[in-house]
């Protein structure tokens, strides 16, 4: 492991000093009393958890005070963090605090210019289960998160109401941010008409309505909005948590993006399971392999025995099997997981639809324990070792945005379009090697020794972070760029195979 590369707040963190597991902590806005908090906190301690991440959430009950609510970023609620904080300091247990109001990023504070927006005009997109819905009559705008000064607005906002004083108090704390969940049909952002124009010489109105007609000109539309997120959101995400002397936790997912190059510029990546299946996880673990980042948490358990729309309860909610919960930890293992999260624990006396049950009652009471030693030794063991083989794989992105819907026999809940990744699977002729992924911004630095093998470096550079005989691409689209990058490292006498020739991606007409 690079540890030169590893953010020097990483000492300060909890996850980063126990490998025990935490669990999502969800607090509902209709009621939140100190007390039950830190009875609830000693019983995850006794336990074996190693932390908790509080989630700021709507309303439990239909019948509660709307007068007695504690109002988001009130004095009254900054108070009520803090001092919860500082109980989990004396106890010796890791705090992080998920970010915002709910997912996606969403607030009454947002005004219209910084709300999403699509192609044409803003999106319709609104949140109505929020914490604030508890003492409001009306639903959130979403956050625009293509807009810099929307994002900037929206952190600063945020810092000036409790989170600069939660970082400041806990440095190395993790500011948590959820699977983006915003709503990407046509989503545009102010000004993406003029960068069509400029980046591609075309009218992007006289595409956008039929753009299953014109798949490389959706490829190409896809490709502006990756970049956008990429420099507008997950750069001014970490920088705005940095500012402060927090960590970015981040699940990059649910945005139209690289995810190997988002998830390269997080602090801490974080997968999920089991609404994803347990080997998209080798994404977020390629991605830290490559950049020597220690740390690849996961978002586990969620829907283990399937999914219902709230306010249905989860199927076996109460009723888990401790066999099933081990047999999907190992499986996150096998693709790269090192730090569980149990999705998770509801305040006393309330369930989640979406989780396992956390706590006291439930079958998984007399587990927890003899589960959680198990997952902290194996977690920790695999922190201690560097991750080696002897393939990298490019990650087929083209392939993902030139194609559009997922079958619908392969549809779930949260895998609708290829571009979401989880359609992204190994080729089976690789399986014996357990090869990770690289992307472009990979190959771009990429060297290649005497005896041929491929070096790959980590974004601070020095040495290399990972090593391979040979790079293997099975991609059925490519773009210009990436062949020029595999020409590149194919010249300077690296083994590069591909499975079969791919089609060129965009508009671009001479391939390299």
């Amino acid at each position: 492991m690079n540890s030169s590369s590893l953010n020097p707040l990483y000492e300060l963190n909890g996850m980063f000093n126990s490998s025990a597991p935490y669990t999502r902590w969800w607090w509902f806005a209709d009621g939140v009393e100190l007390a039950v908090v830190e009875k609830q906190l000693r019983w995850v301690k006794d336990n074996g958890f190693g932390g908790v991440e509080i989630a700021w959430l709507y309303p439990y009950t239909k019948d509660y005070d709307k007068d007695s609510v504690v109002r988001l970023f009130s004095e009254e609620w900054v108070s009520l963090v803090r001092e919860t904080l500082e109980l989990c300091r004396k106890l010796g247990l890791g705090c992080d605090v998920t970010y915002a109001t709910a997912w996606p990023f969403c607030g009454s504070f947002i005004p219209l210019k910084y709300s999403s927006k699509r192609i044409e005009g803003y999106s319709s997109q609104v949140v109505e289960k929020s914490w604030e819905s508890a003492y409001l009559d009306h639903p959130v705008p979403v956050l625009d998160h293509l807009d810099s000064s929307a994002v900037v607005f929206y952190m600063d906002y945020l810092k000036e109401h409790g989170f600069a004083l939660f970082a400041e108090e806990n440095p190395g704390i993790s500011f948590f941010c959820d699977s983006l969940e915003v709503e990407m049909d046509c989503i545009g952002y102010e000004g993406i008409r003029e960068d069509f124009q400029n980046v591609y010489g075309l009218d992007l109105d006289s595409y956008c309505d039929r753009f299953d007609e014109f798949p490389d000109i959706r490829y190409c539309y896809r490709k502006l909005i990756a970049s956008k997120y990429l420099e507008v959101f997950f750069n001014t995400y970490m920088e705005k948590c940095h500012e402060v002397g927090a960590l970015g936790r981040v699940q990059c997912h649910g945005a139209m993006v690289d995810l190997l190059e988002a998830y390269s510029k997080v602090d801490i990546p974080e997968s999920e399971s089991i609404l994803f299946y347990p080997d998209f996880s080798l994404i977020p673990a390629s991605a830290a392999a490559i950049c020597g980042k220690r740390l690849v948490a996961s978002e586990t358990f969620t829907c283990l025995y399937g999914w219902v729309p709230a306010p249905l309860p989860a199927p076996g909610l109460k009723d888990e099997e401790l066999y099933d919960l081990q047999c999907l930890a190992d499986s996150q293992f096998a693709f790269g997981v090192n730090q569980v999260v149990y999705h998770g624990m509801p305040y006393w006396g309330k369930e989640f639809y979406a989780g396992i049950h956390v706590g006291p009652e439930g079958s998984l009471s007399p587990c927890f324990k003899s589960l959680n030693r198990y997952l902290t030794t194996i977690c920790g063991y695999m922190r201690k070792g560097r991750v080696f083989s002897h393939l990298a794989v490019y990650l087929p992105f083209e392939d993902q945005l030139m194609k559009d819907e997922v079958p619908e026999c392969n549809r779930t809940i949260s895998n609708r379009y290829y571009w979401e990744m989880q359609e992204v699977k190994m080729p089976p002729e690789l399986n014996p090697y357990r090869p990770i992924y690289c992307s472009l911004p990979q190959l771009r630095t990429a060297r290649v020794a005497g005896d041929g093998s491929i070096l790959f470096f980590g974004q601070g550079g020095g040495e290399p972070t990972f090593v391979a005989d040979a790079l293997y691409c099975y991609s059925e689209y490519l773009d210009l760029e990436t062949i020029e990058a595999l020409a590149g490292i194919k010249e300077l006498g690296g083994c590069v195979i591909f499975k079969e020739e791919p089609v060129l991606a965009g508009l671009a007409s001479d391939p390299v």
